[in-house]
């Protein structure tokens, strides 16, 4: 069995049909992809007795902290990691996009079982990116391409078979975001801007030292030393001449 049939013989692409020019069938069914996301629950906070255990009420159930407030339990945020699922009709503009439940499992088993034998791997959802459009990102999913770190080193035969958009084009913009989002990159950017305050701070003391003051805001008119003021005042001398013979 060469490559191609051994990604289509995958449960990702049971469904997919393919026209005699390899292009994809409109046969309308469903694109389904499971992940892990980290969501934000609540949870009613216990009361504890002295020793720190539960305490619990005559009937042996655990007893809440309640708020005098409200008369309601306190409630303690925590972070947790759920399993969603994303389900694409082809046709439909409905998607689905919400936590995985026990009927999502069992309707979509194969692709489940996919999910959890770990063969969708790990990164950026390309849903989450505004660059690839929703056929695109379907036809992607196809191809079994889930992450824009795999779509930035997509084969140049998965690129030209992109329908939509240009596949060279969305791999250049993905690997341009990997590489802008790298942290190498972060540090390189954060190094230079505080290099550049360096400098300018460096530039200003000097100017100080240099008896100039201050930098002058641009566009302000440099400071010029007044010119002494010339007067018609004579000095007793003066008035003591004949008015022919002063000179001012």
């Amino acid at each position: 069995m060469d490559s191609a049939s051994e990604v289509l013989a995958t449960p990702l692409f049971a469904d997919i049909g393919f026209n005699a020019d390899g292009s994809l069938k409109q046969t309308g069914k469903q694109n389904v992809k499971f992940r892990h996301q980290k969501v934000l629950s609540f949870r009613a906070r216990p009361k504890l007795d002295e020793n720190g255990k539960q305490v619990l009420n005559a009937a042996g159930k655990p007893v809440f902290d309640i708020d005098p407030k409200t008369g309601l339990p306190f409630k303690d945020a925590f972070e947790e990691v759920k399993e969603f699922v994303r389900v694409e009709t082809k046709g439909d503009t409905n998607i689905k996009d919400d936590v995985a439940n026990d009927m999502d499992r069992r309707q979509h088993y194969r692709q489940y079982k996919a999910f959890r034998d770990g063969k969708i791997p790990d990164g950026n959802p390309i849903e989450n990116f505004d660059f690839i459009q929703p056929p695109t990102c379907m036809e992607m999913h196809m191809h079994g391409i889930h992450t824009i770190e795999q779509v930035a080193t997509m084969p140049d035969l998965v690129c030209e078979q992109m329908k939509d958009q240009s596949g060279f084009e969305v791999r250049s913009i993905a690997a341009q975001w990997i590489k802008l989002s790298s942290p190498h990159s972060l540090g390189l950017r954060m190094t230079q801007e505080q290099s550049e305050i360096i400098r300018l701070r460096d530039r200003v003391k000097q100017l100080e030292a240099g008896g100039r003051g201050l930098v002058q805001p641009y566009g302000a008119a440099p400071e010029v030393p007044d010119a002494p003021i010339q007067t018609m005042e004579l000095t007793p001398e003066q008035m003591a001449k004949p008015k022919r013979e002063r000179k001012v």
